[in-house]
């Protein structure tokens, strides 16, 4: 998600960081950023993707939803299904969502 709404920002201030990864959100701006009709998944969305991502396979559920690029050390994933997770490093400005 990238939208600009007060009590979100882009990590370390930077702007590139947003067009790569989006904005971080305070948990108020995150429960107000979702246009009318759509909603942040809960935990229990975000644990039913993680199950139905198991492709059947050996390989972690991780490895289908995660980027193709970006991963160091090559532990790239293979975005079976059009997610493309990309890590962000942390930070602390209290509770955040991205």
């Amino acid at each position: 998600m990238n939208a600009n709404v007060d009590g979100s920002y882009c990590y370390k201030d930077d702007e590139k960081n947003c067009k790569k990864y989006g904005r971080l959100y305070t948990y108020e701006a995150a429960s107000n950023v979702c246009p009318e009709g759509w909603e942040l998944p809960s935990m229990a969305t975000v644990y039913l993707l993680w199950d139905k991502s198991d492709a059947g396979f050996e390989t972690s559920n991780a490895y289908y939803l995660k980027s193709t690029t970006d991963w160091k050390d090559d532990n790239n994933g293979d975005d079976l299904f059009g997610f493309n997770v990309i890590l962000q490093e942390a930070t602390n400005r209290g509770t955040l969502l991205t």
